[in-house]
């Protein structure tokens, strides 16, 4: 009875070793297609410095049209501010426009010759 229960598990274990075995060479079969050959390695190893320095420069243009973005995003939100100022205030422009001709009369010298001019249009106008 001893002798034919130590063959029943030895000849459990050899088709469980079996089994597995089988299990083992389907996986690697499968797996191989996935594997590049020699030759397709070193092509690939040859494109990698190469696609480094793509994604090195993709990245550096990605991160500056970020920077642009956000400098566009505060110009924008300025904008708003002045269009919201104009509107709380819409007699501003005389206003500053007669204030830059008294400092004219008070002080000609100080104030450059050339006197910017104030636009008559609204900033939030095309």
């Amino acid at each position: 009875m001893n002798t034919q229960l130590l063959q029943w598990a030895l000849w459990g274990t050899s088709v469980l070793t079996g089994v597995g075995v089988i299990v083992a060479v389907l996986k690697l079969r499968f797996l191989q297609r996935y594997v590049p050959t020699a030759e397709q390695a070193r092509v690939l190893e040859a494109r990698l410095p190469v696609l480094q320095e793509e994604l090195r420069q993709v990245g550096e243009t990605i991160q500056a049209k970020r920077q642009e973005w956000a400098k566009l995003e505060s110009e924008v939100g300025d904008l708003a501010k002045l269009i919201e100022w104009e509107k709380q205030n819409p007699d501003a422009q005389a206003r500053i426009a007669q204030r830059l001709t008294d400092l004219e009369r008070a002080n000609p010298t100080s104030l450059p010759s050339r006197r910017r001019s104030v636009k008559k249009k609204p900033i939030g106008t095309k």
